[in-house]
């Protein structure tokens, strides 16, 4: 709650999420906020866990900071209660338009079908409201999962056993949410 209830912090995510790595000054520059205060902001993303510092760089006689984001996006059941409605909408649309972004990105590149073991679905259903609560469940446990696996690798790369240039950017995506009735796709 803490880290998303500010506008600045919301913002920094942002950027953290759409750039991957960044410096207080550059994301300063893209959302037009003096340097003092993002970087306020980012040592209360720091102490929530939220995002990390990654590296350090000499600039011009002194350490620039670049940090990128703990989580990806994911709001917890118990936040989402928590969170104001028109809050909870400006989340899924920043969340929504970084995942179309990183699609395009892949499309334009031609990373999406550079391997034929890559995984594409989206299917409609209808569920009742124990279906839902058992659907949402399953994304959890995927989520639970993919985050596991994630900390596998980490530590496999750690010890040295992926080798160097082994490993490779994935995007993966959960989604599962209500549907207008009167939409038939």
């Amino acid at each position: 709650m803490k880290a998303v209830s500010h506008p600045t912090r919301f913002e920094i995510l942002r950027v953290l999420e759409s750039r991957g790595l960044a410096s207080p000054s550059d994301i300063a520059k893209e959302i037009s906020e003096p340097v003092g205060n993002v970087s306020h902001h980012v040592k209360v993303l720091v102490e929530c866990d939220c995002i990390e510092l990654v590296e350090t760089r000499p600039v011009r006689g002194a350490l620039e900071h670049f940090y990128r984001t703990c989580m990806r996006s994911n709001v917890t059941d118990d936040v989402s209660r928590l969170l104001p409605q028109e809050l909870r909408e400006e989340l899924a649309t920043t969340m929504f338009g970084n995942i179309f972004e990183r699609i395009g990105r892949a499309v334009r590149r031609r990373t999406v079908d550079s391997r034929s073991d890559r995984h594409i679905s989206w299917m409609p259903i209808e569920v009742d409201e124990q279906g839902w609560e058992d659907l949402i469940s399953s994304k959890a446990r995927q989520l639970k999962r993919e985050m596991e696996i994630q900390a596998e690798v980490v530590d496999r790369k750690t010890r040295g056993e992926t080798g160097e240039g082994e490993t490779f950017p994935v995007f993966t995506s959960l989604l599962a949410f209500p549907m207008p009735a009167d939409d038939g796709d």
